[in-house]
């Protein structure tokens, strides 16, 4: 395992899978999740990403290791994104497109559980394009999980995610970063 320090990179040389790895996700289990659900991440340098993100199909995914294709070898649902984008900006935080449906089908695992449930997002690259983006260990400007969430009542909720573990998987480097969960209002 070598850790990178401050960034994460998604492209087809550095690192082509990257995991996000969010705890205990507030969600109650009967809220329908909205289009605002998305990644939020502070790009550095690379702000082009070419990425698709699905999750693990599973409500308590391991810890990434040095393992070799321990992101890549994952099982992932059949709902993901593809975040396809151009000079996004290396000045503050940008979102990918809605997640919302890739969160949902994890959701809908059997043994959903508010508050204990955690999910993995996979990154893994288009072919085209490459995004970095700060880690963990950069200090400050963690990748975030925005989620908003409406109820039987049509209340709208939301809750940031921050702070998880990410690791990129290459050909010979590894990073793991540690993630937790802070906001929900």
């Amino acid at each position: 395992m070598t850790l990178y320090g401050t960034s994460l990179n998604v492209n087809t040389t550095d690192s082509p899978w990257v995991i996000l790895l969010f705890r205990d996700l507030p969600i109650p289990a009967g809220a329908t999740l909205t289009n605002n659900t998305k990644l939020e991440v502070y790009c550095t340098t690379y702000d082009d990403p070419g990425a698709t993100i699905a999750a693990e199909a599973s409500l308590s995914p391991a810890t990434p290791s040095t393992t070799a294709n321990s992101i890549s070898s994952r099982t992932v649902g059949s709902q993901s994104v593809t975040w396809s984008a151009a000079n996004l900006g290396t000045t503050g935080y940008v979102q990918s497109p809605s997640v919302a449906s890739v969160v949902e089908e994890w959701k809908a695992l059997g043994g959903y559980t508010q508050g204990v449930s955690d999910i993995a997002f996979i990154l893994h690259t288009t072919g085209a394009g490459h995004i970095r983006f700060f880690s963990r260990d950069n200090g400050t400007n963690y990748p975030r999980l925005y989620l908003e969430w409406t109820t039987g009542s049509g209340t709208t909720h939301e809750a940031t995610a921050v702070d998880a573990w990410g690791a990129a998987e290459s050909l010979s480097r590894w990073a793991i970063y540690r993630l937790s969960l802070i906001h929900i209002s």
